[in-house]
């Protein structure tokens, strides 16, 4: 039996291998699949820009446009010179969490009411366009490579319970001291907070996994986790400052810090 071209082995075992990858189809991976994750960024992070635009376009005063629409076109496009400028490679985590904070500071900040904004929904959308900054920023500097063996469920959810386990014994302090100036407090709520929290970010750690060769993978490994986190901690900063927090609110701060730190966080550790 002629077997040109099969891997060394028995015949029969090398011919059905052969027969069973071509109807599978080749796999893609290696410096193949880096045009396609390369693509599959660049697609992602140029259509979030362009929902942010198209937003603040039409949810947006007229009167909001010279920021919300002019300037963040001048960030863009900066951070798109910057980056290939730069070119691809390792990306630093304190350049995502730059971008992402710097990019807020222009296109959401103005908009508090605090600061004088009278458009309520100008901040929601500017924080949008700080993270279509963001996702530019990795998705051009972020250079693929061969993904990392994936996680198993149950060591993800062990690392989950030890971190908030260990949280758990650090926020004691501050809880045992509003307890004593302040008398009891719900202390159960915040302790099953910590560890619904980092079940939750370990759970959505262990799914993403199959997207974490991307640069927008990395980014929803370091965001969706990071808000579960964040939000986790939400109660102990009530108690700490002693103002009763809405349940939305604590969702907001997690969303927020999760985008913020998440993905500078998971960018800066990943290697390329």
């Amino acid at each position: 039996m002629n077997t040109r071209g099969l891997p060394r082995g028995g015949p029969l075992i090398n011919r059905m291998t052969h027969i069973q990858s071509m109807k599978r189809g080749p796999r893609v991976h290696g410096p193949e699949a880096e045009p396609l994750a390369i693509r599959t960024d660049g697609t992602i992070a140029l259509s979030v820009a362009a929902v942010y635009l198209l937003l603040a376009l039409t949810l947006l005063p007229p009167g909001e446009y010279p920021r919300a629409v002019g300037v963040a076109l001048l960030i863009f496009g900066l951070v798109i010179g910057a980056a290939r400028l730069l070119g691809r490679g390792h990306v630093p985590g304190f350049s995502v969490l730059g971008i992402a904070m710097a990019s807020a500071a222009v296109l959401a900040a103005p908009a508090f009411p605090a600061l004088g904004g009278t458009v309520p929904a100008a901040v929601p959308i500017g924080f949008l366009g700080s993270q279509a900054a963001t996702l530019l920023w990795v998705a051009l500097r972020w250079q693929p490579g061969p993904p990392a063996p994936p996680m198993k469920l149950l060591h993800a959810w062990g690392f989950g319970l030890g971190a908030a386990a260990l949280l758990s014994v650090v926020a004691t302090i501050p809880i045992v001291l509003a307890a004593v100036t302040e008398g009891p407090s719900p202390v159960l709520l915040v302790y099953a907070g910590y560890f619904v929290g980092f079940l939750g970010a370990a759970t959505l750690y262990w799914l993403l996994q199959r997207v974490a060769h991307l640069a927008t993978g990395l980014y929803l490994i370091g965001m969706l986790p990071g808000t579960c986190v964040y939000g986790a901690i939400a109660p102990v900063v009530s108690m700490v400052e002693a103002e009763p927090m809405l349940p939305l609110e604590m969702l907001m701060i997690g969303v927020v810090a999760g985008a913020f730190v998440g993905p500078a966080v998971a960018l800066g550790r990943a290697k390329d």
